[in-house]
This record gives C-alpha cells, structure tokens and sequence, in this order.
C-alpha cells in the first residue's frame, strides 16, 4: 500500500511539474515586451488578420492613456517620416516588424533600450502605396484588460474609430484644425 501512495505523490508531482512547463512553452513574450496584456492583444490582432487573408508584415502599435490601437499591413513600413522604434518579432515562428510610434505611453508597455530607432527625416520623399490591412481598437476594462471594441479595413472613412481623447497621439492622420477668421 506504501508503495501504491508513493506512485500517486510522484505521479501527482510530475504531473504538475509537466502542466507547469506547457503553460510556458505558449507564452513567447520578447524580454522588450514589459506588458502581457499588449502582447496578447497583439497575437489576437495578427491572428485576425491572418483569417482574413492578411498576411501581415508590418504592425504599427499606439498606445494612449486608456487604449491600444494597432494597425496591420501587408507591406513594409515605406509611409512614416520616422520617429520610432523598430521590433522584429517572431509569433508561432513566423516573422513579423513591429514599428513602435513613440509618445508618452510608450515605455510603459515597452522596454526600448535595445531597440531599432528611425529618426524623423523631413526632407525624405514622401510615399505611400496602397495595401490591404487592418486596425484594432483596443479598450482598457475594469480590470484594465484590453478588449477588441472595433475593426476598421485600413483605409475605412469611419471617423469614430479613433476617439476624440485618442486623437493628439496621431498627428499625422488628424492635423489641429486652422481657425477660421471671421469674414466682416
């Protein structure tokens, strides 16, 4: 009988010790990557992507006081005048860019030291091909979770899809509006 009970305390053990070790094999975060949350909303987005036909290579994070927004393409970053930090990121061996936009929020979610930085360059050409792809907003909740709220095809029209209080963190998609002088 001794011996039928120490078969279960070494079985008991092992089996612990063999879940323990699977629940890590799946989590892949980068030592760059400070936040779980991020990371798993960014598997999320790519995984979305995927389904749909993307075959994502260039992902473009910004995070704001309470939201992720996280844009998806199919091409190579050629539309930024710079000012960010590059990621190559490898998910379910499959290789990806991440391209940090950088602002205030950045290094809570991201350790930068050891990242790829591309400097602002006004006097560059600018341009920009089409491509396919797709942008994730994310909300904090309660518990300060991200949850998926909307979808957006990359080039959709839909003004609501990055909030009003998000806006000041994109200046390149929405420009402080001139006043305009009243005509007497």
């Amino acid at each position: 009988m001794k011996l039928f009970y120490a078969f279960l305390i070494l079985l008991f053990f092992f089996g612990c010790k063999e879940k323990k070790s699977t629940f890590e094999s799946k989590i892949e975060i980068p030592k760059e990557i400070k936040d779980e949350k991020f990371y798993n909303a960014l598997r999320q987005s790519i995984n979305i992507a995927e389904n749909n036909n993307i075959d994502p290579i260039t992902i473009s994070p910004i995070f704001t006081a309470n939201n992720l927004y996280i844009y998806i393409s199919e091409s190579t970053n050629d539309c930024s005048f710079g000012n960010y930090y590059s990621l190559p990121l490898t998910i379910n061996k499959k290789y990806y860019t991440i391209d940090f936009i950088i602002n205030e929020f950045l290094t809570n979610h991201i350790d930068t030291v050891n990242l790829n930085f591309t400097p602002l360059k006004m006097d560059i050409e600018f341009f920009c091909h089409e491509f396919s792809g797709y942008a994730f907003r994310y909300q904090k909740n309660e518990v300060g979770n991200y949850q998926l709220r909307k979808l957006a095809h990359f080039y959709d029209t839909d003004y609501d899809f990055v909030l009003k209080e998000d806006k000041q963190y994109f200046p390149i998609l929405y420009e402080p509006e001139e006043p305009v002088e009243e005509i007497k």
